[in-house]
């Protein structure tokens, strides 16, 4: 296989620094049995090309492949592609895998790859990676299992955009029949949703026809949503579930020691400012906001101190683009904030207008929210508490429906480009499209930064941009937060990506076993 050597390099360097693979150590594998798995919430939505959070990609990754997808190392490997090669800096040639067929019987080649890019760059579809796709050059299939993508320019993290948990990629047939993605599902992927109800089991069953031999090992998968923390915590110790997610800290040293553990720290938290609605109209609030708000009692309160707090750099701890000399530079400065607002026209907080804070009716963020609201409230602002739905939290992102909105997201890739998923005014699907936040210089460093491979002038070019996203304050720096999985021991091969990549985590089911000597 061959591959660009600097962007391999890159990639290497990138998930070797960035921290903790963990892989259970198991003996033979044994076929068949059912693993119950007890998620958050329901799933939001099963269409393979739009972002619904870390829950859905249990669904979406399970059912559906991408051409190419992370290794446990973080390292790509072939999937629905085989292999790959480069012509030059801005061509790529995929060979895709032999014998594949989607779950209705239908077999896989180039067509299904090209129908579903275009999908994605039909700007109908809103998907996640639309900006991303729309941008290419040129893509074609050269044969039935041959496919030629052209980049307008060389592409830092291209490679990334394709092992996406956004662009899994679906029957070309299916998009032609008009089939509702959102409710309906046919992939490659290592199981089949068999049947679902909302608050009630998402049932899997395994693919006989599926293209990694031997694989699945589980005949049947469950999913089943408990909302409540302790909740989900009690049906893993009762036995009702064999693995959860989102284990709460406080449950962290227990299960460590009577189950399996998985913690990383691929998620961070912060809260949205809408620039467009008052007071968040003026940049000196904004910047005002992130010197009131203590990162650290939040992280403290909210997840016990585990986790990393954004005190001025905005990629993790670990990471080469990591900027050392950014460090304090969002650490809460009460008597800067008063300047700031003073500069803004208040002379004191009680003049600022009242502020509707939106959350989300889930822990990992009404934890943080309780926290921010008293430091703002103590600080002597107005801030009035609104509960939503996840899927109300959702749809806010990209319709901008919010003041202030309380959030946790993932990386978009083990890379400092996933700030463009953010910031940059057309690609930044998770934020500024929603509210139409455009800094022309920051879109400009975003473009350089994507066709940049030499290290140390990447580095450079996203030192500018921390620095301008700091004074335009989007958002409120928070922190990294812990993330954790927790199983019964009898559940082997569950693995967690490094990197920032944990997100993926709960996509690779194909791999997971049950020992039934473990009691």
């Amino acid at each position: 296989m061959k591959r660009n050597v600097l962007l391999t390099l890159t990639v290497l360097l990138l998930t070797a620094a960035l921290l903790f693979p963990a892989t259970q150590v198991f003996a033979e594998p044994q076929s068949g049995g059912t693993l119950r798995f007890g998620i958050l919430r329901d799933p939001e939505g099963f269409d393979p090309h739009i972002n619904y959070g870390t829950t859905s990609t249990a669904v979406q990754g399970n059912i559906y492949d991408t051409l190419i997808e992370y290794d446990e190392n973080g390292e790509f490997r072939g999937a629905l592609a085989t292999d790959w090669e480069m012509e030059g800096d801005q061509t790529y040639i995929f060979h895709l895998r032999e014998g594949v067929e989607f779950h209705d019987g239908t077999p896989f080649t180039s067509e299904d790859v090209i129908a579903t890019l275009d999908r994605i760059k039909d700007p109908e579809t809103n998907a996640a990676r639309h900006g991303r796709i729309a941008g290419l050059f040129n893509y074609e299939a050269i044969d039935d299992y041959t496919v030629r993508i052209v980049l307008r320019e060389p592409d830092a993290t291209f490679l990334h955009d394709l092992a996406s948990f956004t662009l899994y990629i679906v029957s070309a047939r299916d998009i032609e029949n008009g089939m509702n993605f959102n409710r309906e599902t046919n992939g490659t992927g290592a199981f089949m949703l068999e049947s679902w109800e909302p608050e009630g089991e998402y049932v899997f069953v395994r693919n006989p026809n599926y293209w990694q031999e031997g694989l699945p090992y589980l005949d049947r998968l469950i999913q089943i949503p408990f909302q409540d923390d302790q909740t989900r915590v009690n049906a893993l110790i009762s036995g009702e579930v064999d693995l959860i997610e989102y284990v709460p800290w406080q449950d962290f040293d227990y299960l460590d020691a009577e189950f399996s553990l998985f913690t990383h720290e691929s998620l961070y938290n912060g809260i949205r400012l809408n620039h467009n609605r008052e007071p968040f109209d003026q940049k000196e609030v904004r910047q005002a906001m992130n010197y009131i708000v203590d990162q650290q009692m939040a992280l403290d309160l909210a997840f016990g101190g585990h986790g990393d707090i954004k005190s001025g750099p905005l990629q993790p701890a670990g990471s080469l683009f990591y900027q050392d000399e950014l460090e304090g530079a969002l650490l809460p400065d009460h008597e800067k904030a008063m300047e700031l607002l003073a500069e803004a026209g208040y002379n004191s907080p009680a003049e600022v207008p009242p502020i509707e804070f939106t959350v989300a009716a889930i822990a990992v963020h009404s934890d943080t929210a309780e926290v921010v609201q008293e430091q703002l409230q103590a600080f002597g602002l107005r801030v009035n508490w609104r509960t939503v739905e996840v899927s109300t939290m959702i749809e806010n992102r990209t319709s901008g429906a919010y003041v202030m909105q309380q959030d946790g997201l993932s990386m978009a890739n083990p890379d400092p480009d996933y700030l463009r998923f953010l910031f940059h005014s057309r690609d930044g699907s998770n934020h500024s499209v929603g509210v139409n936040f455009e800094n022309e210089r920051l879109d400009e460093l975003f473009e350089e930064g994507l066709k940049t491979i030499d290290y140390d002038e990447r580095k450079a070019i996203y030192l500018e941009v921390e620095k301008l996203l700091i004074e335009e304050s989007p958002w409120i720096f928070l922190f990294w937060r812990p993330q954790a999985e927790a199983a019964h021991p009898k559940v082997q091969g569950y693995t967690t990506v490094p990197g920032g990549l944990g997100m993926y985590n709960l996509s690779r089911f194909n791999q997971i076993w049950i020992d039934d000597s473990v009691q």
